[in-house]
């Protein structure tokens, strides 16, 4: 069985973000201004930030040592051009290795759609979302309630 044996959970630093090419949109801003006061708290709040460069290191090690245990470290991320992409180009442009191999990387929305078409209903709306909407590690957890969901019923 699939096992997510710890969490990765780090703020970063905006403005090392420029430092390396990445910029944040208006349009991304305002949405994070229309959600909720508890996932604005963390979003927003100053304190504990990484540079953008020591986050990525950070992660690249955490999947190092998953490693160690796990012979495969899958990543899934929201869509075949959204996560995932989003963290290789961030990696890309801070000169780093990406830790993750090519076939490592998943896409929960094709997952979705695949047990969506094989149920007849979407499998995600019978998960019960735990924690505050947006959060990045509730996010996570959810959408990992969910791809399990979606593999029983895959799998048959």
């Amino acid at each position: 069985e699939d096992v997510v044996p710890k969490d990765f959970d780090v703020l970063i630093n905006d403005e090392s973000c420029a430092d390396i090419g990445i910029e944040y949109t208006a349009p991304t801003l305002n949405w994070w201004k229309q959600q909720s006061p508890e996932a604005q708290a963390k979003v927003f709040n100053p304190e504990g930030r990484l540079h953008i460069e020591e986050a990525l290191l950070q992660f690249y090690d955490f999947i190092k040592e998953l490693r160690k245990e796990y012979k495969t470290v899958y990543l899934h991320g929201n869509g075949i051009r959204a996560d995932n992409v989003w963290l290789l180009s961030a990696f890309k442009a801070a000169g780093l290795d990406d830790p993750v191999f090519y076939y490592e990387d998943l896409d929960f929305r094709t997952l979705h759609y695949l047990a969506k078409k094989k149920a007849g209903f979407s499998v995600k709306d019978t998960v019960e979302f735990i924690g505050i909407p947006h959060n990045a590690i509730d996010d996570c957890k959810f959408q990992i309630a969910c791809a399990k969901a979606m593999y029983k019923v895959l799998m048959g």
